[in-house]
Formats: C-alpha cells, structure tokens, sequence
C-alpha cells in the first residue's frame, strides 16, 4: 500500500492536484482533438480553409506524374517502337507470334501497313503545320494593292504581249 501511496503522491504532482496550496495545471486538450468541434478525432490534413496555396508548391506544370514517366520509359525500353516503326516502313521482315523459341513466324509488312508507319514517323518529326495570317505592318497586306490600269493601257500591254509572242520571244 505505501506503493500505492507513492505512485499516487509522484502522479498528483505531475497532474497539478499536489495540495491545497499547489497552482491549478491549465488544461490541455486531447491530441485528436482539433478544437474546433470536430469530435471525430482524427488530424485534419493541409493547409486551413480559406489560407490558399503556398507559390511553388506542388508538382511543376508539364512534369508527367511518376507513373506516367515509368510506362514510358518501360515501353521505350522493352517495346523499341520507334524500331519498329523504321523496320515496318522499310519493308523488314517483322517476327510476329511467341517472342522466343523454334515457333516463331516472320511476316513483311504491306504497303498499307508500311504507308501507316511512315505516317506515324513523319508526325514525330515534321510538326503539323498551321495557318498562320501574314500582315505588314499595323495589320497591312505585305503586297500593296496593284495601281488600277486604264482600259486604254489594257489594250496596249495585251498588244504588246501578242506582239511578243508571235515573234518567237517566248522560245
């Protein structure tokens, strides 16, 4: 029992029950307990509502996401399809069946298939191109329009033309 006593008297002075005389511990809340009425005990996650977020945080904009990088890398790798695509538009025999062993069959792509991979090819390298509106200055046409010409000048340069071409000029 003096035991008792003594673990009794060691945790009163912890908790602040010493004695009449002893200062009140302040009390503190549980550590589940996120003071805000939220009783279901468990730490909320992030930031604060209404805090936003922090500048440079988070993943950077055109970063693929670690799966996506792993795929890619394992398909580059093992699949080699960027081979695939010269040996198919060159007309290579391609193996096509179990990938090792006596059973495997060898086939030559058609000019079908051979016609698709240059495509596929041709789309990696050349980037599509795209109408682009050309201006001069100040939005401008780059050509200035042509000076009218009189009906009677129209005559002269047609004749002059004709004259031109009978006479053999063109040859």
């Amino acid at each position: 029992m003096a035991s008792m006593a003594a673990k009794g008297s060691d945790t009163g002075a912890l908790t602040g029950s010493g004695g009449p005389d002893a200062a009140p511990m302040p009390q503190v809340a549980p550590a589940g307990d996120g003071g805000d009425g939220d009783d279901s005990g468990k730490r909320r996650r992030g930031r604060p509502p209404g805090l936003g977020r922090v500048p440079g945080s988070g993943r950077k904009k055109g970063t693929a996401n670690k799966l996506t990088a792993n795929l890619k890398d394992i398909i580059v790798r093992r699949g080699r399809p960027l081979e695939l695509l010269c040996d198919v538009a060159a007309g290579r025999k391609i193996r096509v069946g179990p990938q090792a062993g006596p059973g495997a069959k060898y086939e030559y792509p058609g000019l079908g298939e051979r016609i698709g991979a240059a495509k596929a090819l041709l789309c990696k390298i050349i980037p599509d191109l795209k109408a682009n509106e050309i201006t001069g200055k100040d939005g401008d046409p780059l050509m200035p329009p042509a000076a009218p010409v009189s009906e009677a000048n129209f005559v002269k340069l047609m004749a002059a033309v004709h004259a031109h071409r009978n006479s053999g000029g063109d040859k």
